[in-house]
């Protein structure tokens, strides 16, 4: 095989390739995210939960029933009967919204919302 083959050989490998482990980090990024969310979620369905919608902040760690828990990003949880949670890492959002037990994902920051007399406002930024 002539050098010049090896050369281009090694640029189609290189073309293929590259683009396999930016997408592999990616992916991996996203289901650390969601998985971070589902973890949130078994803590919180241990709870005896709250008629009335109680608002945790999380910013790199949040804190529940005086137990303090460490997770990377920022966002909110919304406690009641039927909870929400929210969280936002590298421009990513990961969310389980109240009455779905899915947990979803968006390329994108979570939506901010604040509990005012009860009721959840969404806060455009």
């Amino acid at each position: 095989m002539k050098k010049q083959d090896k050369i281009i050989l090694i640029g189609i490998i290189l073309i293929v390739i590259i683009p396999i482990i930016i997408n592999y980090y990616s992916l991996r990024k996203k289901l650390s995210l969601i998985k971070d969310v589902e973890e949130i979620v078994n803590i919180v369905k241990k709870l005896d939960l709250p008629e009335t919608t109680e608002e945790i902040v999380i910013n790199n760690g949040y804190t529940l029933n005086n137990k303090e828990y460490e997770v990377k990003g920022h966002g909110q949880i919304f406690l009641d009967k039927d909870y929400s949670i929210f969280l936002s890492r590298n421009g990513m959002c990961a969310l389980k919204l109240a009455y779905d037990e899915k947990v979803m994902f968006q390329n994108e920051e979570c939506p901010t919302y604040r509990l005012e007399n009860g009721v959840l406002k969404k806060i455009d930024k």
